[in-house]
């Protein structure tokens, strides 16, 4: 009776170790790199919302190929020539728009 009691309890306590490692809080730190990775390559902070609609789409890439995605179209956009350090452009990566903040390098 004690062994079936220790073995519950060491299931339940391995249930909620995992359960900690689930995909939200995952996909909270994917966003966070690659906000940060782009900052930092090319100067362009795009919103967590937008960054989680990537990141919830089946099969996305991972948060350094993201960033390299990400500046890709930063470069290419016309909208970066025009625009100054504070002002909110968008582009298009994989079907998705994102938004965000061009900073000063």
């Amino acid at each position: 009776m004690e062994n079936t009691l220790i073995i519950r309890l060491s299931l339940a306590g391995a249930f909620f170790l995992l359960a900690g490692c689930t995909t939200p809080n995952q996909a909270g730190s994917d966003a966070d790199k690659v906000i940060e990775g782009t900052r930092r390559a090319c100067s362009f902070v795009p919103t967590a919302t937008s960054i989680l609609a990537i990141l919830n789409v089946p099969g996305a890439p991972a948060a350094d190929k993201l960033v390299q995605k990400i500046c890709e179209q930063v470069g290419r956009s016309a909208m970066v020539e025009s625009s100054g350090v504070g002002d909110q452009i968008t582009v298009e990566v994989d079907g998705k728009e994102i938004s965000g903040v061009l900073t000063k390098k």
